[in-house]
């Protein structure tokens, strides 16, 4: 019987199908959620190795927004500290976006396509990380600020090039702030999972 609970919140029909296969590839229990007002108050009890949320949707409130899931991230931040990772599911990608994420308590993002094999991978490595043995706030932190320092200098441009410039920084360790250097693991890795092509 799967040991390991992922909490998946998304008012789209469609998720919850992904979900169901991809939870069926990583051997896991995965609760599907609507609202995340249905789980919240319970989602210390349900202990997640892992919540995944939906940027767009009904906030605590009831409320239908564009960026609802970071409202939601910073809230389960507020009240449940750093007990589980959080991805959230966008439907689009930039530099200033992630730093969102980041800023609001997730401790990644994925784009949300047609294929499954990338969002499989994505939220296996978290169910093999040991998060409570890191310093996730700190890793989110400095990931926010080299990943900011990049949007300030370049602005939003088009994705490969910031990507490019990105990835140079981080594995040439020419970045100007040690604290730029102790991002590039986490940056490098959702770079390269995001770019993952394979499909179902």
């Amino acid at each position: 019987m799967p040991s390991k609970t992922i909490v998946f919140i998304d008012d789209d029909p469609g998720s919850k199908v992904v979900a169901r296969r991809a939870s069926g590839r990583l051997d896991c229990e995965l609760l599907f959620f609507e609202r995340a007002s249905d789980v919240f108050d319970s989602i210390g009890t349900l202990d997640p190795k892992l919540v995944v949320l939906d940027m767009a949707m009904v906030n605590l409130d009831g409320v239908y927004g564009h960026q609802a899931g970071l409202e939601i991230s910073a809230a389960l931040r507020e009240t449940y500290g750093d007990r589980f990772p959080i991805l959230i599911l966008t439907g689009m990608e930039s530099p200033s976006l992630i730093c969102q994420c980041l800023r609001k308590g997730a401790d990644d993002y994925f784009v949300k396509s047609v294929e499954l094999t990338g969002l499989v991978k994505r939220m296996a490595a978290w169910l093999v990380v040991d998060y409570s043995a890191r310093d996730p706030k700190s890793e989110r932190e400095n990931a926010a600020d080299a990943l900011q320092a990049l949007v300030d200098k370049r602005g939003d441009m088009e994705t490969d090039e910031w990507r490019q410039i990105a990835m140079s920084r981080f594995s040439s360790g020419k970045a100007n702030s040690s604290n730029a250097r102790k991002s590039s693991r986490l940056l490098g890795e959702l770079f390269a999972w995001q770019s993952a092509t394979v499909r179902n």
